[in-house]
């Protein structure tokens, strides 16, 4: 049954969406005048399915909230991230909220983030919004779309600009449509697990099996598959054109030098038998062929360019590797000092090979791993080139991209990342960190 949508009492900004059945302390207020209902987890088979889809695109669950917007209804501008201490504690934080849209309308009834700043990725699409501009966002309501938005940085840091409202003063409804019926989805943080020395990875939103993304190589569909929840690994198919693979081992073959590895009080690079590949370092945005590659990159994991270290370009021969080893930083390191953490890496494959060449996760957990995994998983886990009990080899594929990560959701680092590259093949790494690295 539908009832009257409340806020949290005495939180300006207001903390996060509550129900009359979350808080005691939850109230009716005239900044929030739309009507809520709250679908627990496992309510009925319907709610089963969307709750398995969601968990499959962000790895958290928590229950739906069914809101209805009539004319003149509206949520006045908050954030859903939590300030007071006590939700703080007795919660933890949210993160992300997924908004899903149940009908369409004509016109009004638009999420608006007023404090929106100008989007710099993603030129090619922003002209098609509805409204925007240099500041501020407005996303108009289409049936069957999901608006996900996070309310943290990379960081860890509240971010501000996630600002958001809804108002329907001017909404016209289609006939043949329900009343402006949206339903979102909200992700927590315990705050108690969340380090402030490692932060914490942003979720990857995961789609399980054949999800189509917008394509990034002419004439092939770009499309991710999650093959491991532990560690978080994804195949992104297609990623690079075959020119775009030929392009950058063109710009990388007249300087190659032997790979180095790290020495983890200094961060010099050392020679090492333990890592035999010839390798080359490009510089950030040097040409229009990095640029847009680390745009790609940056729009496809959600961790902006900024984060990144520059892309490196290895080749193996036969006979090389790099033994197993982390790509996250102990805390004690020059690295994590002077970088911060690492949180992701992403293997771009720029040829494809007839035998061997893996890259392999020897501690990787059997999939499934979980009921959810279990059910959402065995129809591809046996497709993959090689399979186990234990452990997990990806083989090589011109053109598709591999990203796994080396901190858990919850900030602690995943041992289950070790990792070993052998083989005769071409490669491209790009390492992600948790801050910003050009703010020194």
């Amino acid at each position: 049954m539908m009832g009257r949508g409340r806020i949290m009492e005495g939180v300006r900004g207001l903390s996060s969406f509550l129900g009359s059945l979350e808080l005691s302390f939850a109230t009716i207020s005239c900044s929030r005048t739309s009507t809520t209902m709250i679908l627990n987890t496992r309510h009925d088979r319907l709610t089963r399915r969307i709750e398995k889809r969601i968990a499959e695109f962000t790895f958290h669950s928590y229950s739906l909230y069914i809101l209805h917007y009539e004319v003149g209804q509206k949520f006045d501008a908050h954030y859903d991230y939590a300030k007071d201490e006590c939700t703080i504690k007795e919660r933890g934080q949210t993160i992300v909220t997924f908004l899903m849209y149940l009908s369409d309308v004509e016109e009004g009834g638009e999420t608006v983030f007023p404090a929106a700043n100008k989007c710099a990725s993603s030129a090619r699409w922003w002209k098609k919004l509805p409204i925007y501009g240099k500041d501020g966002l407005s996303i108009k309501p289409k049936m069957g779309d999901a608006l996900l938005f996070w309310s943290m940085k990379p960081d860890g840091t509240l971010d501000h600009t996630t600002l958001h409202g809804v108002k329907s003063e001017d909404i016209k409804m289609r006939r043949d449509s329900l009343p402006h019926l949206s339903v979102e989805k909200i992700y927590d943080f315990n705050s108690n697990v969340c380090k402030p020395e490692l932060s914490f990875s942003i979720p990857f939103i995961s789609p399980i099996g054949g999800m189509r993304l917008r394509s990034s190589t002419k004439g092939k569909d770009s499309w991710v598959e999650c093959i491991s929840w532990e560690p978080r690994a994804f195949i992104y198919h297609n990623f690079l054109s075959e020119k775009e693979c030929s392009q950058l081992i063109n710009l990388a073959k007249p300087r190659m030098k032997r790979s180095l590895v790290s020495d983890q009080k200094s961060w010099k690079g050392l020679v090492s038998s333990h890592r035999t590949s010839t390798g080359r370092f490009l510089v950030k945005g040097q040409n229009q062929l990095v640029r847009r590659i680390e745009k790609r990159i940056a729009e496809f994991t959600f961790i902006p360019v900024e984060n990144g270290e520059g892309l490196s370009i290895l080749h193996y021969e036969v006979g090389q590797k790099f033994d197993p080893h982390y790509d996250y930083s102990r805390p004690e390191s020059f690295n994590f000092k002077t970088l911060g953490q690492r949180i992701a890496t992403l293997v771009m494959y720029l040829s494809d090979v007839k035998e061997g060449g893996a890259t392999v996760f020897p501690a990787a957990k059997k999939c499934p791993v979980s009921k959810q995994c279990a059910s959402s998983s065995r129809r591809w886990w046996k497709k993959l080139p090689e399979y186990g009990g234990e452990g997990l080899s990806v083989k090589p594929k011109m053109g598709d991209a591999l990203l796994f990560w080396s901190l858990k959701p919850d900030s602690t680092l995943d041992p289950t990342s070790l990792h070993v590259i052998e083989g005769d093949k071409w490669v491209g790494v790009k390492l992600m960190h948790v801050k910003d690295l050009t703010q020194g």
